[in-house]
């Protein structure tokens, strides 16, 4: 991926995220890694502890195609409160 895919990844995050915080003005995630391997690009995040929603870890993954992004898929997993395993998921 050259460096113009990476500025429209990154541009469209900044899209995505301006439109989350609009529109859900408590929520905040915490981005913990970003990578990108040929035409995909990863992201990882954390949304904290929120109300009745448990602290989550999230993965966005990105297909960019011809300069604009192609396909997205996302994967989220609940942080368990009380983890038998001592080292944290993420």
């Amino acid at each position: 991926m050259g460096l113009n895919e990476m500025k429209i990844v990154r541009s469209s995050a900044i899209v995505l995220a301006t439109s989350v915080a609009q529109n859900w003005p408590r929520t905040q995630v915490k981005v913990l890694r970003v990578a990108a391997d040929g035409d995909l690009v990863f992201l990882q995040t954390v949304q904290p502890k929120m109300a009745q929603s448990p602290e989550m870890v999230i993965v966005d993954i990105f297909r960019v195609a011809n300069g604009k992004i192609a396909e997205h898929w996302d994967t989220m997993q609940a942080v368990p409160a009380n983890a038998s395993n001592p080292r944290p998921m993420y």
